[in-house]
């Protein structure tokens, strides 16, 4: 029977995912935390920064995939003279590092970002009246189109928009906090 919001465990096989476990660390560096989730092509997940002290999202992509993200991510971070005062700039997540785990089902590429805490259809699903108030939508969608229009400046079109996709970002306070507490605010992995 499948089990919801988990992945197929069939997937961890040559070619596929990697094994990841709460407190493995990756690249010297990274210490997990949490999974945050999981797509087609890759697992999510929490990780804290050993050099930083921050909490960071690590995006383990399935054996030998390509990641293009990683390619327009960065492209987007280099910026143009056109860039200046344009909206939807700092609403783009950054790559903070990118590296490879080579394990049983093979050489996996790895991508850091900043984390998000929620999709805007988790949002949705965690409110009473599964609405967002007129307010909050309103700036939910103003701060999409900034994103997008900033895509599409840039020439980046995002093949993918849905409400799955669109993520509101962790308070940085969240840094202050231990795995430990972090466990007894969120909830244990």
């Amino acid at each position: 029977m499948p089990v919801e919001d988990i992945e197929n465990p069939g997937r961890y096989r040559p070619g596929g995912y990697h094994p990841i476990a709460i407190g493995d660390r990756l690249s010297d560096r990274y210490d997990v935390v949490h999974k945050l989730g999981f797509g087609t092509y890759s697992t999510i997940w929490l990780a804290r920064d050993a050099n930083t002290r921050k909490y960071v999202a690590i995006k383990i992509a399935i054996a030998e995939a390509a990641m293009p993200e990683s390619k327009i991510l960065n492209a987007l971070a280099l910026s143009e003279p056109s860039d200046e005062g344009q909206p939807g700039i700092d609403l783009i997540p950054h790559v903070l590092d990118m590296f490879s785990l080579d394990g049983p089902n093979g050489r996996h590429r790895c991508l850091v970002t900043e984390p998000g805490m929620m999709t805007l259809d988790e949002a949705k699903d965690a409110s009473y009246t599964r609405i967002l108030k007129l307010p909050v939508a309103r700036d939910i969608a103003a701060q999409v189109i900034q994103a997008v229009a900033f895509l599409h400046h840039r020439g980046v079109v995002h093949a993918d928009l849905h409400a799955g996709n669109i993520l509101f970002r962790l308070p940085n306070s969240i840094d202050e906090l231990s795995p430990e507490e972090l466990y007894q605010k969120y909830g244990s992995p």
